[in-house]
């Protein structure tokens, strides 16, 4: 709930943040009872909305660094299923 009423602004955390976003996008929930929920202005669930997709990305990069870490390993290359393999953007030679 937000403190705004008292001069306060609640603080959302990351976790929370997405734990609101996710009202929305997973279970379906109109942003406007989803703002009413939080306490939110629906203008910040908007910004939270568009910072959540630009950087949506960082969080699969991290998960392939952190693998490629525990393997002691820079190879960027993807195994596919019909046996060829993908490097970057394209389908490595050989």
């Amino acid at each position: 709930m937000s403190d705004e009423r008292n001069g306060q602004r609640r603080r959302f955390a990351a976790q929370e943040k997405v734990a609101v976003l996710r009202q929305h996008l997973v279970e379906k929930a109109p942003v406007s009872e989803v703002c009413d929920q939080h306490g939110l202005n629906p203008t910040a669930f908007y910004r939270w909305q568009k910072e959540f997709f630009e950087n949506g990305a960082a969080a699969f990069e991290g998960r392939w660094n952190r693998i490629d870490d525990a393997r002691g390993e820079q190879d960027n290359t993807i195994s596919r299923p019909n046996g060829s393999r993908l490097c970057g953007d394209a389908t490595c030679q050989g």
